[in-house]
């Protein structure tokens, strides 16, 4: 009988103390479903079973302390209910990028958590007929297309090495996207990512063949300008040319006549000097 007695109050003890520890820590989840990207700003939500008063955030060897009266620092601000705590990152860019560490703790216990956080920023753009979408990341990242008929568009993504991180790059042509669709480019690396969206209205398409269409005439323009230019250029060096040549006639023309007339101003003086009827004797001395 004493047996079964020490071995009641050894169970018990055991679930005694099982109790009692599991009363110093907060159960709480941050996993992926948890991070939710609004805009440029992500929130990290921490549900929780106990009270908490503070939240403690380590990020870059940096600590940043939250309470339920001073819940903003910065770019981030908590906010704090009964049964969660949401972590908000505002204006997120690759500077935000890393590993953070929460700490809650309340008169109940203490529990923490880690989670990395990879912002991509993806930009998607119109160029030739084709949809462009660009993704910067610390970590090489395979970005995903998604609209009503490119969702399982074959598609690659190419990978270039930066001096901080990785710039990814993939196209689709503009005529496998549904005219008034709207096209979005994400990454996929199982983490959170900032998504891009482009509405492709019918405006946006005639506006793209338009402008093949002026492409087309542009490169006939291109082949004929240097003609019409080469044509001007010559034409004007011909007449250049021409106006020197009779300007300088026209000089020779005018030092010719200068010349003969006087030498015959000079010939008519020695005639008339030679000529005794011309000398005044009346000046002569008696």
């Amino acid at each position: 009988m004493s047996c079964v007695q020490n071995v009641t109050q050894f169970v018990l003890f055991i679930l005694l103390l099982a109790g009692f520890s599991s009363s110093f820590y907060l159960k709480i989840s941050c996993t992926k479903p948890d991070v939710v990207w609004s805009g440029d700003s992500v929130t990290v939500r921490c549900d929780i079973t106990h009270h908490v008063d503070t939240l403690k955030v380590r990020f870059n060897n940096t600590n940043f302390t939250f309470a339920r009266e001073t819940n903003s620092s910065g770019a981030m601000s908590v906010g704090f209910t009964d049964h969660e705590v949401a972590l908000t990152i505002n204006n997120v860019s690759l500077c935000n990028e890393g590993e953070y560490r929460l700490f809650l703790s309340g008169k109940d216990g203490f529990q923490d958590h880690t989670f990395y956080l990879t912002v991509g920023n993806a930009t998607i753009y119109e160029k030739e007929s084709e949809l462009i979408c660009t993704v910067y990341s610390s970590q090489p990242v395979k970005i995903v297309w998604s609209a009503a008929n490119v969702s399982n568009h074959p598609n690659s993504t190419m990978i270039l090495p930066l001096k901080r991180g990785y710039m990814m790059t993939s196209t689709i042509k503009l005529s496998d996207v549904e005219k008034n669709n709207t096209v979005c480019c994400s990454a996929n690396n199982d983490i959170n990512f900032k998504e891009k969206c482009l509405n492709i209205s019918k405006d946006v398409l005639v506006m793209l063949s338009t402008s093949e269409k002026m492409k087309g005439d542009y490169n006939k323009v291109a082949i004929v300008t240097p003609i019409v230019i080469g044509v001007l250029v010559v034409v004007g060096l011909l007449l250049v040319y021409t106006y020197l040549l009779m300007r300088r006639k026209k000089n020779r023309t005018r030092e010719r006549g200068f010349s003969e007339s006087s030498l015959t101003g000079r010939m008519e003086t020695e005639e008339f000097m030679d000529d005794p009827s011309n000398i005044d004797l009346s000046q002569e001395d008696p």
